[in-house]
């Protein structure tokens, strides 16, 4: 914005072209305006040729120009006074201190000349630039997204092309950011673009595709950004979108697919070759980050769908008998008697009015975690981990006599079985866990798989690199060969599991109905806290690991017996 420093580059790009033979002149150099003086005196001063200098002249105006400086202290010692004589080469003025007298007498200041080139524009004057339409000539803005099909444009770059008037993708990312959450949280209860507001399975088959079409395809595209332009607060937009898509639309983000088959109903015309966030989690095309972007989203989302569903105080005191007995006394008020005195036709106008109302009233109950939680979230997570642990094993398997890099690691740097990644799979699934425990599955299925998949990973080499850390005098069940990390969130999962029985039914079903693995569970508590006892060291333990290892293997032994307490003479042990 500097006339004076356009002035420097045109003065700089004309000497340039003459020292290489070029030929170039931008012409207008007098006058006294923008600078043009300054260059007029550097066009002066480069005509000579440093070699043509006499080097003898130089070195007698030296000698004869170093003269010792007079140095003055006052009597009290308060202030120091340096005067140099004024010469051709030493111009300089010399600053007085005046703050007392200071021991290093080498450190002394000089006044520099005020510089004639104007300031650097601020943040918010550059702003004010970009703003100014006389100066964005020819820049095509980006158009706030209003449908979600525009907002999924933006993000995977599907729509129409423009040509020349073609903004550019950085713009794109930055508006689908800025507004992707916002837009997404507006539509959740505002037309059928995220597939919440389905009256019967007809109306859903009518809108399918615009769902299928909106959220899963905003599931992919936020999962497969990258920051490739340094956007300010990327990570915070894309996992706040994450999270408004799985809150917004449970049905749809989870696994899309199931919810054609539950009433046995299998369109012929709608084939979905695509998943949702769960399917895409155990692909082996997403970076660790991506994959703590898609479990942090099923945990986020979750608990805001819980809401007060996971208050335990709430549960408590609308289960004790003094609440129900309130309830029960609670007489309801008989509805008014009104007299009809509209026509046939007024009154069925009413009636269509009135069933409306209720279909609307029906349609913006929202979804609760409780209602999804089996179906969507926790089956899904759990069923999908045993066939991916499944084919993992077997290409491992496939490649056990090949060395090298030709040989299989399922737990390699990146992957799911990573102690980095697995950690983080347990600690999400402990929050469903922990979110759905007043659903109805909870005690048949939710619990005992949970706790089932818990104990498996932390008892069973999951991968072959984990057999090959196992000292060979050390058992299975020992715990030892596992990470740190992963042991702490299979303790920790395990223990919310158990909790949540306690909490139910006392641990009834789980004990009698699951008996074998609650031993299990027992000895392998017991297993870990015995070794952490004998200060045996576990991969990737010490410090804060070490203290919640003992925390939750204690936890989890005094949850058993607990249990065991209670129901140990019906229990049977039929291993």
């Amino acid at each position: 914005m500097d006339t004076s420093v356009r002035r420097c580059g045109m003065l700089t790009a004309e000497i340039i072209a003459t020292m290489t033979n070029k030929k170039l002149s931008f012409g207008d150099w007098d006058g006294d305006d923008s600078g043009k003086p300054w260059c007029r005196q550097m066009r002066e001063l480069i005509q000579d040729r440093d070699v043509d200098a006499d080097l003898s002249v130089l070195g007698a105006d030296s000698s004869s120009s170093v003269v010792e400086p007079v140095i003055t202290i006052t009597s009290d010692n308060s202030t120091l006074a340096a005067e140099l004589p004024a010469t051709p080469t030493m111009k300089a003025t010399l600053i007085t201190s005046e703050t007392g007298y200071d021991s290093d007498d080498s450190l002394i200041g000089y006044a520099s000349p005020d510089s004639s080139r104007s300031a650097s524009p601020t943040p918010s004057e550059l702003e004010e630039i970009e703003k100014d339409p006389t100066l964005v000539v020819g820049i095509k803005k980006v158009p706030r997204p209003v449908y979600l099909a525009q907002l999924g444009d933006l993000i995977r770059g599907t729509g129409p092309k423009l040509g020349k008037d073609e903004p550019h993708e950085c713009d794109k990312i930055e508006m689908a950011l800025k507004y992707g959450e916002e837009l997404i949280r507006k539509k959740r209860d505002y037309g059928t673009e995220l597939g919440q507001r389905f009256l019967s399975l007809e109306s859903f088959m009518d809108s399918c595709e615009i769902t299928a079409e909106n959220a899963v395809n905003l599931v992919h595209g936020f999962l497969v950004l990258h920051d490739n332009f340094n956007s300010p607060g990327f990570d915070e937009k894309r996992q706040g979108a994450m999270n408004a898509l799985i809150a917004c639309a449970p049905r749809i983000a989870s696994p899309f697919v199931s919810l054609f088959f539950l009433s046995g109903i299998t369109p012929a015309s709608l084939t979905f070759s695509h998943s949702a966030l769960i399917e895409e989690f155990f692909k082996n095309q997403y970076s660790v980050d991506q994959r703590h972007v898609a479990l942090t989203a099923l945990a986020a989302g979750a608990r805001e769908l819980a809401h007060e569903a996971i208050d335990r105080k709430e549960t408590t005191e609308d289960k004790s008998p003094q609440m129900i007995r309130e309830k029960r006394l609670k007489i309801a008020k008989a509805p008014a008697i009104v007299e009809v005195t509209s026509s046939s036709s007024s009154s069925r106008g009413a009636l269509t009015s009135l069933r409306s109302s209720t279909a609307l009233s029906s349609s913006k109950r929202r979804t609760t975690f409780t209602e999804v939680a089996a179906e969507f979230f926790i089956g899904p997570l759990i069923n999908r981990f045993w066939l991916f642990l499944r084919d993992e094993q077997m290409r491992e398997e496939r490649t056990t006599q090949r060395t090298g890099r030709s040989r299989y690691h399922g737990a390699g740097t990146g992957l799911i079985l990573n102690p980095l990644v697995l950690s983080q799979f347990l600690r999400t699934l402990a929050i469903l866990v922990n979110a759905a425990q007043n659903a109805p599955e909870w005690l048949a299925i939710l619990g005992p798989d949970s706790l089932e998949l818990a104990v498996t990973i932390g008892t069973r080499p999951i991968s072959s690199m984990e057999i090959e850390d196992v000292p060979p005098h050390s058992s299975s069940g020992d715990g030892e060969g596992k990470d740190a990390a992963v042991l702490v969130a299979a303790l920790e999962l395990a223990l919310i599991v158990l909790d949540g029985c306690l909490e139910l039914d006392g641990g009834k079903s789980l004990g009698l109905d699951h008996t074998n693995l609650i031993l299990g569970v027992g000895e392998w508590a017991g297993a870990v806290f015995s070794n952490l006892e004998k200060g045996l060291r576990v991969v990737g333990g010490g410090g804060l690991h070490e203290m919640k290892l003992q925390r939750a293997a204690a936890g989890l032994l005094v949850k058993v017996d607990e249990l065991r307490s209670r129901w140990s003479r019906s229990m049977i042990d039929t291993r």
